[in-house]
């Protein structure tokens, strides 16, 4: 129960400290992504002009927004490679490639599958340490 208690008012603390402490990456708050995917959202995901996604990006719940998210992020990567500029990160990552398009839904399934082990062994964990 010690724990427990420890925990609970641990967590608040470590909360308010990443919040306050955590920003955007650099990468989404600068001109060239944000123009890209404003371009890209206009011509790609409007109502009239729809682009139709491939089944796999449908399946694992890709979306056009997400799309051109993606996109963007890659296009402006490579822009800034070429140029010889530091790569930038996005969304808290750092641009990863992809191989023949298939990145996204092994990255996806390895995600999922990471946090339902991860969940498990917290759950785990807290029971045996209200057992003790």
């Amino acid at each position: 129960m010690k724990f427990i208690s420890v925990a609970v008012g641990v967590f608040p603390i470590i909360l308010i400290y990443c919040c306050v402490v955590c920003s955007g990456s650099l990468g989404d708050i600068s001109y060239e992504f944000s123009f890209c995917k404003d371009k890209c959202f206009t011509s790609k995901c409007g109502l009239k002009n729809r682009e139709e996604l491939s089944w796999g990006l449908k399946w694992t719940g890709w979306s056009c927004r997400d799309n051109c998210l993606y996109t963007c992020m890659h296009q402006v990567t490579a822009e800034d490679i070429r140029q010889g500029k530091p790569v930038r990160q996005f969304f808290g990552k750092v641009s990863l490639l992809i191989f023949n398009g298939k990145h996204s839904a092994i990255f996806q399934l390895s995600l999922i599958i990471n946090n339902k082990v991860e969940i498990l062994w917290m759950i785990v964990f807290l029971i045996t340490m209200t057992l003790r």
